[in-house]
């Protein structure tokens, strides 16, 4: 699929689920969430961590103390 394709069809959901890591993709930095949820939060890298709670108006942290 073409980039428009993927972005038509990531517009029309409603609940996303993705890794760390694949918020610097291009799709997922242009979408605004309502809340972030980051499961295992503190297993990832604090620098991540912004990147990741930058895409939401609220954010979740969910993890084990270490």
């Amino acid at each position: 699929k073409n980039l428009e394709e993927v972005q038509e069809f990531v517009d029309k959901k409603f609940l996303y689920f993705t890794t760390a890591l694949s918020t610097s993709d291009p799709i997922i930095q242009s979408i605004k969430f309502d809340y972030v949820v980051c499961d295992e939060s503190s297993q990832i890298i604090e620098a991540r961590l912004i990147k990741c709670l930058s895409l939401g108006k609220r954010f979740v942290l969910i993890g084990d103390y270490l």
